[in-house]
């Protein structure tokens, strides 16, 4: 459920998404991943965005994966023949809580080939870097350690606060589902 809420996030606010993982707006629209098919992608979580000059290519994990590291450099490499030219930036979100060193992990290497990408625990970050921008606000719950109730009251309160109007401006949806978020599922 949070991987689908994330997704559902990063498809509905692109630029919000954008701003928080670049430090910066950009306008950008979703890519489907069908368009990078070579072979089935498997992934459920895989979220390509496009702006100008950039392909931002989210993956949303809620357990470590021992072969995301490959995986990445195989949709990098999907994606490079698909948008030559474009730069490619990799993100892979983990979710929930975990000791396996595995979310540390952030580069496939072999004999001659390396390829990075970035790894973000989201338990690592603050959660008010989240605060501030509808797409990003519902991302705050799965920030931080520790007690997570009255977190939650914030984000909804904050949520209530929204605009009608930019709650509904994403994608042409009729509202913001928040469902998963915080529910621990």
């Amino acid at each position: 459920m949070f991987d689908n809420t994330c997704k559902y996030l990063a498809a509905t606010y692109p630029e919000d998404m954008a701003a928080w993982l670049l430090g910066e707006p950009l306008s950008l629209s979703e890519v489907q991943p069908q368009e990078l098919t070579l072979d089935p992608i498997r992934a459920d979580s895989l979220v390509l965005l496009r702006g100008e000059n950039l392909l931002l290519h989210l993956e949303f994990q809620t357990q470590p994966d021992p072969d995301m590291p490959l995986r990445m450099l195989d949709y990098w490499l999907r994606a490079r023949r698909r948008f030559p030219g474009i730069a490619i930036r990799q993100v892979v979100l983990y979710l929930r809580p975990t000791a396996s060193t595995k979310v540390f992990e952030n580069r496939f290497r072999d004999e001659n080939t390396e390829h990075r990408y970035e790894a973000i625990r989201m338990w690592e970050r603050q959660p008010e870097e989240f605060w501030g921008r509808v797409g990003t606000l519902p991302l705050a719950i799965l920030a931080g350690q520790g007690e997570k109730t009255s977190l939650l009251r914030e984000v909804a309160r904050a949520i209530e606060e929204v605009p009608e109007a930019k709650v509904r401006g994403g994608g042409g949806h009729s509202g913001v589902h928040f469902g998963g978020v915080g529910d621990g599922g």
